[in-house]
């Protein structure tokens, strides 16, 4: 009796989904969230901090409840903070960051003012990112052979430390700061569903699309993720550049109508250059007057700056809750700090 030959397709390498089998690591799935929750429960009993007011207390519309919520949706995030035009553009650039805002509506059209639900829902909300986070590279780490059998551990690891690394504790204990975790919420969420559309495991390009708009509409800094998603996939996945920018494209098609949607509210202004030093860090004194720093001293102040981001997330001593102009000095390119600055970024 003669055998039929099966064409074999190719087996993709196990994904996180497959390897949540065992009891411990079904647990993760709890164990994660309370951590981030637990580590930022004591902050229920505190009250509003910081740009709270901007945002929540102080802001006309947020205090509105729902009927405030078109106005959050057609004006600068800061309007109805300042309450009058052209103030909000103070900070250059303007800023459209409408979702959490007409979260905190929601939240005060059921609670009132009430600091308790706000910190609550960020320690919920940044549990829930530590989940996701460890989802995230459980799956793209099952892709390397070089972590082999290890990956859960390693991906376990490493949202740990994203948990427990206390240069994130602005972004939580600061209920304004919501809009920092929920945008990466956004980011992270786009990202395992184009791998699952990468995978074949459905359709969930409109998801993506969906999510990291909203993602968008929370902070504008989700957007770096047009660049960090293809290095994924052509780093973790081996996908070509052509393939791993297509599908790139719902990610893409968010951001564009996210960006026609804040210009269409904010138009094309930005601003321009504010020269009162705390909303432009780089401007220093001649004489009695403040002028722009060199394009070399700018610069330069730059490069030690992200410097001192990387020494921050290695060493997170001394932290300070806001880096007012001149915690950091106008520097220099013959300055040693920003030699090594650039060259850690360059390597």
């Amino acid at each position: 009796m003669s055998k039929k030959k099966i064409k074999q397709e190719p087996v993709a390498p196990v994904s996180q989904a497959a390897v949540v089998n065992s009891s411990f690591w079904s647990y993760i799935r709890w164990i994660l969230p309370a951590l981030g929750f637990l580590l930022y429960a004591n902050t229920l009993g505190h009250d509003y901090t910081q740009d709270d007011a901007i945002v929540i207390y102080d802001n006309m519309y947020t205090t509105q409840g729902l009927a405030g919520i078109p106005g959050l949706l057609s004006k600068d995030t800061f309007h109805g903070f300042f309450k009058e035009e052209g103030k909000a553009k103070l900070v250059s650039g303007g800023r459209y960051r409408p979702l959490t805002p007409v979260m905190f509506a929601i939240e005060y059209q059921l609670f009132g003012k009430n600091p308790f639900i706000g910190h609550l829902i960020n320690a919920l909300l940044y549990g829930l990112l530590g989940w996701l986070v460890f989802l995230l590279l459980s799956e793209i780490f099952s892709f390397r052979t070089d972590f082999k059998t290890h990956f859960q551990f390693v991906a376990l690891a490493a949202a740990v430390l994203f948990l427990v690394h206390p240069i994130h504790t602005e972004a939580v204990a600061n209920i304004k700061g919501r809009d920092e975790i929920v945008s990466m919420l956004g980011a992270i969420g786009a990202t395992l569903l184009v791998l699952k559309e990468a995978a074949n495991k459905g359709k969930y390009a409109l998801w993506a699309f969906l999510v990291f708009f909203l993602a968008l509409m929370s902070k504008e800094n989700a957007i770096t993720f047009l660049a960090v998603l293809p290095l994924i996939l052509v780093y973790f996945y081996n996908t070509s550049w052509g393939k791993a920018l297509q599908l790139t494209l719902p990610l893409f098609g968010g951001a564009l109508l996210f960006i026609l949607i804040r210009t269409a509210v904010l138009g094309f202004d930005l601003g321009g250059t504010p020269m009162e030093l705390m909303n432009n860090p780089f401007l220093k004194l001649n004489g009695e007057v403040y002028v722009p720093f060199t394009a070399g001293e700018k610069m330069a102040t730059i490069i030690y700056t992200l410097g001192k981001y990387l020494l921050l997330l290695v060493f997170p001593h001394p932290l300070t809750h806001d880096y007012y102009p001149r915690h950091i000095d106008i520097m220099h390119f013959s300055d040693g700090p920003v030699i090594i600055s650039l060259f850690s970024y360059l390597a």
